[in-house]
């Protein structure tokens, strides 16, 4: 008998443009892309297989000639429409998805034989006979497979079979397993034996009003097991019709989803809890917004300057009204005193997109000046370009004008008395006077911009709604840098104070309070502040005596660090504190070069000092080593070496307990 090709036509499939090549030369595969090309590819070439995706099956029927009669190999990826094409009998033989050319060619080669094959001519009736036969062979094969696909969703899948009033007439072994029931204890119990009451009313309606009407219903379903627990499935329940198109019964498949959806309910109740914090941290930031409102002078600039934003504090002090000041450039409060380099020197840095801090001297609306100690912010984009600044300022006309007023007293009590001796005398009360005044706007100055920073933090979050874990830190800090400032005038005033006394406390805690005054201070210049201090050592003396040496030397040691630019390794300012029996002695060491060894011999020394002009008074280690002998009845000494230098200040015995 004469062989002849086996032809498969192709069609649907989006990604196949090349016909794939048979490893038999008896098979031969042929792509189409239109339904025209593939009718007329059918009617000259018989027999033949038509190969198309079940989706495409309907669109064929309509268009596609004798469609029903010809050979078909659909492939098949939806469980559910394999259960719809079997349904109406719109199968001879269905493969599972993707495409595969070798198993259509090995399921081909089954069906024919070399010796057995002929061209179906419709007037031969041997040729209408193998024709049925091989309908018949392939009906037995698909059948074959059908029973396989069974056997593989009946293993994966929970699979259940209804009559149409909801009563259980098949389970598959999954769903007993997962519901903890056997098959006797469901066939013939009503559906809703599993129904967990988590489940709203609404959505058994629903799919009860979907599947009567003859359609697939799909949704997530939350179930009891029979010892009380529960499972989650991806549930698709199917309407089963006859020739009559009319339901018999429901058939269910179910996958197991109770991890998944378990972690969505999950994850939905830790939102349920963030959004129930988040909600509580924005009240929060409004309130500290409101806090720095109600106590900063704020302002926001545009890039060239004008102001686009004024608070009501700032109207307040410069005495403006807000339409007087949006749009107008921020120079309409500056007073004629301040120097040109100053702004500047500000301009360079915040178009360098850098923090600038400094003190500015304004001038209100009706020509009054007031000091403000300014912090600019530069805002940044996601390009990181400027958008705008941000002006945060606190008022220190007050502090200023306390400082001109004691330099007045000062000027008037030197004017007073022109001997030698009583002007040194004089000069050295003014040093401590102008030492304890800078030493005030330095302690101030730093919280301030402590202050200022942590403002600027909340209200950056505050704009981007984000960093709610930092404001209660940020709080926190600004409220314990107002107390610290605060602290600052009371030291002050005890130190003039004549009639003070002397006190017991922690030599610790004194040391903790340093460090956090000057905290911010030291972090800008990378430098570690160590206090090394045995927490239960107490001393009997002038705290703020002793509080504003230590002070002092740390802020020398500090200066140190910047003169001799010490970079490449830990910079540290070390507290020891030991007793022996006769002192207590307390060093304040570093690591900032030391002294040169011509400076030695004249360190304390009255206006000896190695900073730039203006810079120092160089009193500042004669003072001190003055209070340690007259007040603290002890001795301040120092020793110094190529790393660092070690002051150290020894207190009687007598003076502890």
């Amino acid at each position: 008998m004469e062989h002849n090709i086996i032809n498969v036509a192709i069609y649907g499939f989006k990604n196949l443009t090349t016909p794939p090549k048979a490893a038999d030369s008896s098979i031969m595969f042929s792509v189409h892309d239109s339904i025209e090309q593939l009718q007329q590819f059918n009617e000259k070439n018989q027999p033949c297989f038509l190969v198309v995706p079940c989706k495409k099956v309907k669109k064929l029927q309509k268009r596609f000639d004798n469609f029903e009669d010809t050979l078909k190999i659909i492939i098949v990826k939806n469980g559910e429409k394999l259960i719809e094409m079997m349904d109406n009998s719109q199968l001879d033989k269905y493969m599972k998805a993707p495409f595969d050319a070798k198993k259509i060619e090995k399921y081909l080669m089954k069906i024919y034989q070399k010796d057995s094959y002929f061209v179906i001519d419709d007037e031969d009736t041997q040729s209408l006979k193998s024709r049925l036969d091989i309908q018949r062979r392939e009906l037995q094969s698909s059948t074959a497979l059908l029973e396989s696909y069974k056997k593989a969703v009946d293993a994966g899948t929970i699979l259940s079979k209804t009559d149409t009033k909801g009563v259980i007439t098949y389970v598959n072994e999954q769903f007993c397993k997962i519901s903890g029931y056997t098959k006797e204890e469901l066939i013939g119990k009503p559906h809703n034996i599993i129904r967990h009451p988590d489940n709203p009313p609404s959505i058994f309606k629903q799919m009860w009003d979907r599947i009567q009407s003859k359609q697939i219903w799909h949704g997530e379903v939350k179930n009891r097991t029979k010892n009380g627990g529960h499972y989650w499935v991806d549930a698709t329940v199917v309407p089963i019709l006859n020739e009559n198109n009319e339901i018999i019964e429901y058939v269910a498949l179910r996958h197991n989803i109770t991890e998944v959806m378990d972690y969505k309910e999950l994850l939905e109740q830790r939102v349920k809890e963030k959004t129930k914090e988040i909600t509580k941290n924005i009240k929060l930031l409004q309130e500290y917004k409101n806090a720095v409102d109600a106590s900063s002078i704020m302002s926001k600039t545009d890039t060239k300057g004008r102001i686009t934003f004024v608070n009501d504090e700032f109207c307040k002090v410069a005495k403006y009204s807000k339409e007087e000041l949006i749009g107008k450039p921020h120079n309409i409060v500056r007073h004629p005193d301040m120097p040109k380099e100053a702004f500047k020197q500000m301009w360079d840095t915040i178009l360098d997109k850098q923090i600038w801090t400094g003190v500015v001297k304004n001038r209100a609306k009706d020509g009054t000046a007031y000091w403000v100690h300014a912090t600019i912010v530069p805002i940044l984009d996601d390009r990181n370009n400027i958008v705008e600044f941000v002006g945060i300022r606190q008022d220190i006309t007050e502090l200023m004008s306390y400082r001109q007023e004691l330099e007045k007293k000062v000027q008037e009590e030197l004017e007073k008395n022109r001997e030698k001796d009583v002007m040194l005398q004089q000069q050295s009360a003014q040093a401590a006077i102008g030492e304890m005044v800078n030493s005030i706007a330095h302690q101030w100055r730093q919280p301030i911009n402590s202050i200022s920073l942590e403002a600027t933090n909340i209200i950056l979050d505050a704009q981007m709604q984000e960093g709610f874990d930092t404001i209660e830190e940020s709080a926190s800090t600004i409220s314990y840098l107002t107390k610290t400032m605060s602290q600052t005038i009371t030291d002050f005033m005890e130190f003039s104070n004549p009639d003070r006394t002397e006190e017991r406390f922690f030599a610790a805690e004194m040391f903790d309070s340093i460090q956090k005054m000057l905290e911010s201070q030291l972090f800008s210049k990378n430098i570690a502040f160590v206090n090394n201090c045995d927490t239960g050592l107490q001393l009997y003396t002038y705290k703020n005596d002793l509080k504003q040496v230590v002070i002092n030397l740390v802020n020398n040691a500090k200066d140190a660090f910047v003169k001799h630019n010490i970079e490449g390794k830990d910079k540290q300012i070390v507290i020891r504190v030991k007793e022996d029996a006769i002192n207590v002695a307390i060093t304040i060491e570093d690591n900032a070069g030391g002294i040169p060894e011509e400076y030695k011999e004249k360190i304390f020394d009255p206006y000896f000092t190695t900073k730039n002009p203006g810079e120092g008074t160089g009193l500042g280690l004669y003072i001190s080593k003055k209070i340690v002998n007259d007040q603290l009845m002890g001795e301040l000494y120092y020793t110094s070496s190529g790393e660092g230098t070690r002051f150290t200040i020894d207190i009687p015995k007598r003076c502890t307990i």
